[in-house]
């Protein structure tokens, strides 16, 4: 994991394993060796994060003449970041695809890949729709993909669920495969085999990530508190929470605040059960981006899977929300919920974990196998 997480180290390590990477650089951090790799490369390139993540620290650069200041301010957002200044190059792969492969390996030898996961639905470097399969692959390229990740894997010694990268010019996963892979991640961190069985994808399964940011002011993140927080139930649909009712959505953490899973037979109807889903999903004191994802699913171009990594710059940039309601009619609503919370609170009547096995509600020590 250390290895993995260190993106110089792992380019090196790719590229000793005869892994295929992308065009880059990552032998020397100084700015002299960096432009000169970047000349060799051919702009544009991309500067990235050697330490970290999370589309922090990434700066597209086109021009020669502007290395030396993407340079500086990728290097500034790297070291506020993640403390670390160091960063690698890439060569940029315009309006490319984003396609990832969970793989899951033991302590014995065991490496497997779960098939792959489309991300190319995203926003400042970060995914906001993930679909299972990909549109793109046939069999043949999933195939070599999928041997090139569990080569990945096996060039660190990986053990536990990981995922590899690539660009081609992802919780979908458990239920396309049936493996729940939370119970793998502890199962083989005590010590288990993986019993290497013949694992094969079914149906189709979709992920939007609902954000507390407002698509029609540059996906700047959004803050206040859930006043009321109602999340889709219906079959085949899934959503992680990580907010409730009367929480707050801070500046200070990252903008996700639910995931919302569907699964079908078929893309198509994943896609209905996904718009059912977002329809009925409401959060209300916060801007969030959901009729934004509405509207990515009802895209033309994403409904025939030949959406990129550019696809919202290209064809989203001037997106702007029509609501609806009233801005009168709103703040009377949230003037009305705003009560209803202070009253509760005032009574001791908290929105708290109501179930009773829950490990988290005892002192006691807890234990996986007793």
């Amino acid at each position: 994991i250390r290895a993995m997480g260190d993106k110089a180290e792992a380019r090196a390590r790719m590229i000793k394993s005869g892994v295929p990477v992308v065009p880059g650089f990552q032998d020397a951090d100084d700015e002299q060796a960096l432009a000169r790799a970047a000349e060799q490369i051919g702009y544009p390139i991309l500067i990235k994060a050697a330490a970290g993540g999370g589309g922090k620290a990434m700066r597209v650069v086109g021009t020669a003449s502007d290395f030396t200041e993407e340079l500086a301010a990728a290097r500034r957002e790297a070291m506020n970041a993640f403390g670390d200044a160091r960063v690698i190059l890439e060569k940029y792969v315009a309006n490319a695809r984003h396609i990832e492969f969970q793989i899951l390996a033991d302590k014995f030898g065991n490496t497997i890949h779960l098939f792959e996961r489309e991300c190319s639905i995203q926003r400042r470097h970060q995914k906001i729709i993930e679909e299972t399969p990909s549109p793109l692959l046939d069999d043949e390229l999933r195939e070599r993909m999928g041997n090139a990740a569990v080569a990945a894997a096996r060039a660190v010694n990986y053990e536990n669920a990981g995922t590899i990268e690539f660009i081609v010019d992802p919780d979908t996963t458990e239920l396309t495969t049936g493996l729940d892979l939370a119970q793998w991640q502890i199962r083989i961190a005590r010590g288990e085999r993986y019993d290497e069985r013949s694992i094969q994808p079914r149906g189709h399964a979709l992920e939007c990530r609902v954000y507390a940011e407002d698509p029609s002011n540059h996906f700047l993140p959004s803050t206040g508190r859930v006043l009321d927080l109602q999340l889709p139930n219906m079959p085949g649909v899934r959503a992680d929470a990580g907010i409730a009712t009367g929480d707050e959505a801070s500046a200070f953490y990252d903008p996700l605040l639910v995931k919302l899973i569907a699964y079908a037979e078929t893309r198509d109807a994943a896609l209905a059960k996904m718009q059912n889903a977002l329809r009925e999903f409401c959060l209300l004191g916060v801007t969030t981006n959901v009729e934004f994802l509405q509207m990515v699913l009802a895209h033309e171009t994403f409904r025939e899977g030949r959406a990129t990594t550019g696809f919202i710059e290209n064809e989203l940039q001037s997106w702007n929300v029509k609501r609806e309601t009233s801005n009168v009619n709103a703040a009377v609503a949230a003037v009305g919920l705003m009560e209803l919370l202070e009253k509760k609170e005032s009574s001791g009547e908290a929105a708290s974990d109501n179930d009773p096995y829950s490990p988290w509600r005892t002192n006691g020590a807890f234990r996986m196998g007793g």
